[in-house]
């Protein structure tokens, strides 16, 4: 799942967002130079394009949070692709 990280969660580290919604980041981008692969002490810049690897309790936990923070889910995958992707083909629920 990739979403763009909301300006109001600028300045945190990587290791908050993994704790806080039981995900882990694969990697940044737009942060710099192209892509990053960020540790847990990596500080997170507003808009910034964020990969994640994430059950699907975390991808809810965090739109929640995204739609909180940011107004508005940013997440860049629908719903149906979101649970394909954690459910692969079988479409379980």
């Amino acid at each position: 799942v990739t979403f763009e990280l909301p300006s109001r969660w600028s300045g945190k580290k990587v290791g908050w967002l993994e704790e806080e919604y039981g995900l882990r980041v694969a990697y940044l981008e737009g942060v710099g130079d192209g892509v990053e692969i960020p540790g847990k002490n990596t500080a997170m810049k507003g808009g910034a394009s964020v990969t994640l690897l994430a059950p699907e309790k975390g991808v809810r936990r965090l739109e929640r949070a995204l739609i909180r923070d940011a107004g508005r889910s940013v997440l860049k995958a629908g719903r149906k692709w979101m649970r394909d992707l954690v459910w692969g083909a079988s479409g379980r629920s």
